[in-house]
């Protein structure tokens, strides 16, 4: 019978599960939206409650702070799931607001993969998979807040 893990690897193991494996797929979809820009561009000038002017700024900017928050995740402070979970939530809400005005916008999430996965972006999926990526972000957030005011006792 193997040992049960202690407090601290337990929590190691919800840190990555909660930070880092969210934080890669941010980092993932970042990576994919830099790689084709126009395309990511696009998607973002699809909807109507992004003003013109802004979607070269955008386009630029959320992927950028997607890898930003995704470089964040690897280290123990509360940085990367703060900003991911921001990133992610914004991006969540635009496409909402959109959604719930004109039916769902072209995501632009992962770029070409995106495409791959033939539509499998529906309203639902996204709004879903985001709402759980925000959760995993703010209770990883939680989980290194609280693991940073725990005096360690040598272990």
């Amino acid at each position: 019978m193997s040992p049960a893990l202690s407090p601290r690897a337990q929590s190691r193991v919800w840190d990555c599960v909660l930070v880092v494996l969210p934080g890669i797929v941010l980092g993932a979809a970042g990576v994919a939206k830099l790689l084709e820009l126009d395309a990511f561009a696009r998607a973002i000038t699809s909807r109507r409650v992004i003003p013109r002017g802004t979607v070269d700024a955008i386009a630029v900017l959320v992927p950028s702070l997607e890898l930003a928050a995704a470089i964040g995740c690897f280290h123990t402070g509360w940085f990367g799931p703060l900003l991911g979970a921001t990133v992610v939530a914004a991006f969540t809400g635009a496409y909402t607001v959109e959604y719930a005005l004109s039916g769902p916008p072209e995501c632009g999430c992962f770029g070409a993969f995106a495409t791959f996965q033939s539509e499998r972006s529906s309203a639902g999926w996204v709004i879903g998979r985001n709402a759980f990526l925000v959760g995993c972000f703010l209770c990883g957030l939680l989980l290194r807040q609280n693991a940073a005011t725990v005096p360690r006792n040598g272990g």
